[in-house]
């Protein structure tokens, strides 16, 4: 019996170094039981923080060294994301060597304060981001608004919006730089910011070539938008950079299944831009991308390379299956790469086309299951001309709402969807649904049936009763995408 007791006590143990305790917020004091000041100083590595307390943010009065735990801010109370704002110019949280830390349903707010990069993390760190948002975030001069990244990153499912940075490096939302790997999938950039008119740029993200012992810093980003995004310099949306007249820093960074539109810089500059000053190596991959209707200070400017006068770097840039306006790089015969003349006519995109920069145009975007991306139309050409497989690369079987690509897939970070208002499996039965702007109504009931809303991922966005004929308002929802399920038939619908 008493060796029956210790196995059990023994297996106990195990489990819970294995898995880690749960320390759950139950209140927003600063501090004492159930705060989080209390719950981050209980936990130790491998437990999970979460939270289920009648409020909604948090404020950080300093930076945070993180520890190797998760923070799942996804509160039980009211269902919504917990949101963690700054008061001075202090990032969030800070990742030394060593430290595994993983943010999960967080939103990093810092409108109005003239703050900090919200998460650093140090060469050796490994940092994992799912389903947050980091808006508004003014680091000031230094580099990465959202982000900087030494070390081991994967970051999913998250929206980065209105971020900015002044610093020497640049990287509206994200600097990446050093002995690094990070992983970006499913992600929307829109409205970042790089300001510095030194040698920097990136108005969403910035790779560059910092480690002397020829290690290349990589990025690998797929079914992912970038749009709105500026820079003062080089690389609207992305730049790689390489930048030394004494190292051969490496670069390598590879675009699958990503929409990159509407960028802007005020410099002969591109959206997608390699850059090096003297010595290095950049390799830059495209693949089943749209990189158009971006423009720099003289027009249209998508991909380009640029090596400065008496530079000796090695800068290569391959397309495949990619979609472009003005490029500095002709792409190989066979590439099945697409070149347009005219974006104002070009026929990619699901919306209407908008006026910016002066007299240029961009697509209008579309929310769809919390993020903003750029629809394609029925008839585009990005529709079915992108590639299944291609040595050397991982192509996704999914775009960035989560929705299955098929085999032969499209360009771009989605895939088409027909919104016409009734799915197939809802086709030829009497009951049918009615789609007016933000108004959906339904003919066929015989009396009340509850009605429910989902995302493109399953996230449930509205639930509610409903007649014949009935007119249900869906204004409070900013998903535009979105699945209707009553009486076991599907709907889709495009809410405009």
């Amino acid at each position: 019996m008493k060796t029956k007791i210790l196995l059990l006590l023994n297996l106990l143990l195990i489990s819970t170094l294995s898995f880690g305790v749960t320390h759950t917020v139950t209140n927003a004091n600063a501090s004492g039981e159930g705060s989080f000041a209390q719950a981050f100083a209980d936990a130790v590595t491998g437990d999970i923080i979460n939270f289920n307390f009648d409020g909604t943010e948090f404020t950080f009065p300093n930076e945070v060294p993180m520890k190797s735990i998760t923070i799942d801010g996804l509160n039980a109370y009211n269902d919504q994301k917990v949101i963690f704002k700054q008061t001075a110019s202090t990032s969030f949280f800070s990742l030394a060597s060593g430290i595994t830390g993983t943010f999960k349903n967080l939103i990093f707010d810092g409108t109005g304060i003239a703050g900090n990069t919200a998460i650093k993390a140090a060469k050796g760190s490994t940092l994992t981001v799912e389903n947050c948002e980091f808006t508004n975030i003014n680091a000031q001069k230094n580099n990465g608004g959202a982000m900087r990244i030494q070390g081991t990153a994967n970051i999913v499912n998250s929206v980065f919006d209105g971020n900015q940075t002044s610093g020497g490096y640049g990287g509206g939302s994200i600097c990446i730089y050093g002995d690094t790997d990070v992983m970006i999938d499913k992600c929307t950039f829109v409205n970042n910011s790089s300001l510095s008119t030194a040698k920097s740029g990136g108005g969403a993200v910035v790779v560059r070539g910092r480690d002397a012992a020829g290690i290349p810093t990589k990025l690998t980003v797929s079914n992912s938008t970038f749009a709105n995004n500026n820079s003062s310099n080089f690389g609207s949306a992305i730049l790689c950079s390489v930048q030394s007249k004494t190292a051969n820093y490496i670069v390598n960074v590879d675009i699958i299944n990503c929409t990159i539109t509407g960028n802007a810089t005020v410099t002969a500059s591109g959206a997608v831009e390699t850059h090096a000053d003297s010595l290095g190596t950049l390799n830059l991959n495209l693949v089943n991308t749209i990189v158009t209707h971006n423009v720099n200070s003289s027009g249209y400017s998508d991909v380009l390379e640029n090596k400065e006068s008496g530079a000796t770097a090695t800068l290569t840039t391959e397309l495949y299956n990619t979609i472009y306006g003005v490029s500095s790089v002709t792409p190989d015969a066979g590439r099945n790469c697409i070149e347009i003349a005219d974006p104002a006519v070009a026929n990619i995109f699901f919306k209407s086309l908008e006026t910016f920069a002066t007299d240029k145009k961009r697509p209008v975007l579309t929310s769809a299951s919390g993020q903003k991306i750029a629809a394609i139309s029925e008839t585009s050409i990005a529709r079915g001309a992108g590639i299944a497989t291609l040595a050397g690369f991982d192509i996704p079987t999914k775009d960035q709402t989560g929705g299955a690509r098929p085999a032969t897939p499209s360009i771009g970070a989605v895939e088409y969807y027909v919104w016409v208002g009734v799915s197939d499996d809802a086709v030829n039965t009497e009951l049918k649904m009615i789609t007016k702007d933000k108004v959906i109504s339904f003919t066929g009931l015989s009396g009340v049936s509850p009605v429910a809303v989902y995302g493109l991922t399953g996230n449930l966005l509205h639930q509610s009763l409903v007649g014949n004929n009935q007119e249900i308002s869906l204004d409070h929802l900013s998903d535009n995408l979105v699945i209707v399920r009553i009486n076991n038939k599907s709907f889709k619908a495009f809410l405009k």
